[in-house]
């Protein structure tokens, strides 16, 4: 009998067959070893079964576990050359959108890698396709970029933040687009950077946007990550970055104000700003009910206005000011001690809870502790600047404030 094209495809189909049910019979025992929380077991019948060929067992070992960046890549690729979808989406993110690596990141494969899943599988459907494709396009048009010898030529792996900097890239970036040790502004050197330190899809996408445009018209701009963050992640990043020139800002401002006041106040200045940012500082992270992704930039923007004001008070008194309407301080540390007791009570009954934040009655006293000596100092200096007052004055006057400040908690919903 003459072996023709019709025995071939029979033979084909058969091994085809044979293989495919052998590496689904690895599959399930794989799956079944690791929900029995034998994970070891389950690794070794996971790669069996995709040797063969098995796209939901290259997923897996990707997925499941713990493996080095390139070889967790190199499963996530394979699956999506196989019609993964979701493996697709992964190997999109560690090669572009959230690769965060000089060396893994690779838009260019990302790219082969979207055309070939598509291919295999065409019925795959990405979040946001459109926009990401255009992006791993514009990123791929730059070329390739040879992270290690990037690193060896500016001896990276010495930087603080080399390893742990979690947007470490995107520093490099904003150092380049000034200049910096890599020499005069590149608009592709920053555009090559950007693209590789990619930690937040969003943020990626936008930031890459703009950049390529700046990039294809030769145009020198300089980029700052805080334009671009839209996580609570990034934006507690950016606010970590700004309490760092908002302690500067401070201390500049203190300094000044030490030389503009009389002799005598000078060492009270100092004792009140001690006291003033301890006691702002406990009011934003325990009273003040900051929450969301967010928090802690919401948190220290409030304490980055209150120290600015505090500051600006003892300007204002210094040249003069003299608050109006104060009552007598009797009736202020009443009226004090009603709210303060209500508010505790009401705490104690259920303390205000949400997403990222708790205020309980022991909070509200760990902030009163710290608001009495800070009173106490500002009054004190606040009478020096003003002699024509009392001490009694201003604490009626702080403490009018303080009840304000607690009423705010009032309004906080339950």
């Amino acid at each position: 009998m003459k072996f023709n094209f019709y025995h071939l495809s029979i033979l084909i189909i058969s091994f085809l067959t044979v293989f495919g049910q052998e590496y689904k019979d690895y599959l399930s025992k794989a799956d079944s070893y690791f929900e029995a929380g034998d994970k070891e077991k389950a690794k070794v019948y996971y790669l069996k079964a995709a040797n063969l060929g098995s796209a939901d067992a290259h997923f897996a070992l990707a997925y499941k576990y713990v493996l080095p960046k390139e070889e967790s890549i190199w499963h996530y690729s394979e699956a999506a050359k196989l019609g993964h979808g979701k493996a697709l989406e992964k190997a999109l993110d560690e090669l572009l959108f959230r690769a965060n690596s000089l060396t893994s990141a690779s838009p260019q494969e990302a790219l082969e890698l979207h055309e070939i899943a598509k291919k295999r599988n065409p019925s795959i459907e990405l979040f946001d396709e459109e926009v990401k494709l255009d992006v791993i396009k514009k990123c791929a048009e730059a070329g390739p970029f040879d992270g290690e010898k990037f690193i060896q030529r500016y001896d990276l792996q010495n930087d603080s933040e080399f390893s742990k900097g979690f947007y470490y890239i995107w520093e490099l970036a904003e150092e380049a687009s000034k200049g910096g040790r890599f020499g005069e502004p590149d608009p592709k050197l920053v555009f090559q950077l950007i693209s590789r330190g990619g930690v937040v899809p969003a943020e990626l996408i936008h930031a890459v946007t703009e950049f390529y445009d700046y990039w294809q018209n030769g145009i020198v701009k300089e980029f700052n990550i805080c334009c671009h963050v839209t996580s609570g992640l990034g934006q507690n990043y950016c606010s970590r970055r700004a309490e760092i020139i908002s302690i500067e800002k401070y201390r500049i401002g203190l300094e000044s104000i030490i030389s503009a006041v009389n002799e005598e106040s000078k060492t009270l200045v100092e004792a009140a700003s001690l006291a003033a940012v301890a006691f702002i500082e406990a009011k934003a992270w325990n009273e003040e009910g900051h929450g969301g992704t967010g928090y802690a930039h919401w948190a220290r923007d409030s304490i980055d206005a209150q120290k600015t004001n505090f500051l600006s008070t003892i300007n204002k008194i210094n040249d003069g000011y003299i608050p109006q309407n104060v009552q007598e301080l009797a009736i202020s540390d009443k009226e004090l001690n009603e709210t303060y007791n209500l508010i505790i009570e009401k705490l104690k009954s259920k303390p205000l809870e949400g997403f990222n934040f708790r205020v309980t009655h022991e909070d509200v006293r760990k902030v009163l502790r710290l608001w009495i000596p800070y009173r106490d100092r500002c009054a004190a200096l606040f009478f020096c600047l003003s002699p024509s007052t009392t001490e009694d004055f201003w604490k009626s006057w702080l403490t009018q404030i303080r009840i304000g400040g607690l009423k705010e908690i009032l309004k906080l919903e339950y």
